[in-house]
């Protein structure tokens, strides 16, 4: 194999994969590209769900979409349509596979199936380091980041939780799930100061993809998930016969802390590493398309250092407020997101958290939610700010001394 490419993938999931994709199909369709991964990715190893009323180029590898959602508390349950949005789910496999199917049509990419130990850059490219071996490019696009890494970041200046989740996908003998309507949020189970609610994704009347998820600074180890899951689906569905045909288990970081954007002009992050995930929410695949669609056009540009799209100030904002409570006062979240999907409608709902609503839309949202846990966040936000702020001054000035 060759040292040197035009671009160097460094992580091949839904980001880096997509980026490929993106770039094969632009007038870069030439270039040289190496992905490099320590998985081959050949297992269902996640789902990714989305909302849109766009055509995407992954529409024919879908596995379900749905035109209602369900919110659901100890009030009952309560279902809405969306139309002409569509709710969206796509099979890891399926993704991967396709993907590679396409990009396999290309001889000037390669895949190096290997772990990498650094990254790097000098003034005139940048570098990945396998092994022994560095490979060398004008660009390397990195979604690879260590999640210890950033909570230690985060610790003392920004908000850090973890969003972990157990899912399994069961079947059942009776018909038990209404296939047109998907859950994305059930909190009729015990919240233990935490944010903990089921989502429910029916793949038919017998079929159905049951997932706990939990907002928290510490992960729980797998037997409490599959103990809640089976009280859930008890006492809630009333489900007694099933059989666990899949299970999926992932963790997403949920945290204002700045990823570095642009740490050289030879060095770009991408996906969640480039801030391709809402960090209130976790959603991250329209995000994405979104991120590689902006790269592959200011490439084609010839831009000398790429810049990707930031969420606005306002919707920063909301979601450190958010986020503090999560942190702080995770018992309140539940009340917040009842009161959220009561007075409002969903696809009101969905568009804030695509940050698309306008400043009247997120007046009316935020009338409706109970303001004192805000009002707090907000004062502990600004005292945490400052004490922050006075720490990094003091130690600045000591280095100055020094």
């Amino acid at each position: 194999m060759k040292n040197t490419f035009d671009y160097i993938i460094a992580g091949g999931g839904c980001a880096g994969l997509s980026l490929a994709y993106s770039l094969l199909n632009s007038s870069l369709k030439n270039q040289s590209i190496l992905i490099i991964d320590l998985d081959s990715k050949k297992s269902n190893d996640r789902t990714w769900c989305y909302w849109t009323e766009q055509p995407t180029h992954f529409d024919h590898i879908v596995h379900r979409s749905w035109s209602k959602l369900a919110f659901a508390d100890d009030k009952g349950e309560l279902v809405s349509e969306i139309s002409p949005l569509r709710y969206e789910m796509i099979k890891g496999i399926d993704f991967y596979d396709y993907m590679w199917s396409e990009i396999s049509k290309h001889p000037n990419v390669e895949f190096l199936n290997a772990r990498i130990s650094d990254i790097g850059c000098n003034d005139e490219q940048a570098y990945v380091v396998v092994g022994q071996v560095r490979f060398f490019a004008k660009k390397v696009f990195d979604s690879c980041f260590n999640l210890g890494r950033l909570q230690s970041i985060a610790r003392n200046d920004y908000h850090f939780q973890l969003q972990h989740f157990l899912g399994w996908v069961i079947e059942t003998k009776e018909n038990c799930f209404t296939s047109d309507v998907a859950t994305i949020m059930d909190f009729r189970t015990e919240q233990e100061g935490q944010t903990r609610f089921f989502y429910v994704l029916p793949l038919s009347q017998n079929k159905a993809l049951v997932e706990f998820t939990i907002f928290s600074s510490n992960l729980l180890n797998k037997n409490n998930y599959e103990k809640t899951i089976k009280k859930y689906l008890n006492e809630q569905l009333n489900i007694q016969d099933y059989t666990v045909k899949e299970e999926e288990y992932g963790i997403i970081p949920m945290t204002d802390a700045p990823f570095p954007e642009h740490p050289s002009p030879h060095i770009i992050p991408i996906g969640i590493k480039g801030n391709g995930a809402k960090p209130t929410t976790g959603y991250a695949f329209i995000r994405i398309q979104e991120q590689v669609k902006e790269i592959t056009t200011q490439l084609e540009q010839n831009y000398e250092q790429i810049r990707l799209k930031s969420s606005k100030q306002r919707f920063k904002f909301y979601d450190t407020l958010l986020l503090h409570i999560l942190e702080y006062n995770g018992a309140k979240s539940k009340y917040i997101f009842s009161r959220l999907f009561r007075h409002n409608p969903f696809k009101i709902i969905l568009s804030f958290l695509d940050e698309r609503t306008s400043i009247w839309n997120e007046m009316s949202i935020f009338a409706s939610l109970p303001f004192i846990p805000f009002l707090k966040a907000l004062y502990q936000t600004k005292i945490k700010t400052r004490k922050n702020k006075r720490y990094k001054e003091l130690i600045s000035s000591q280095n100055q001394r020094a």
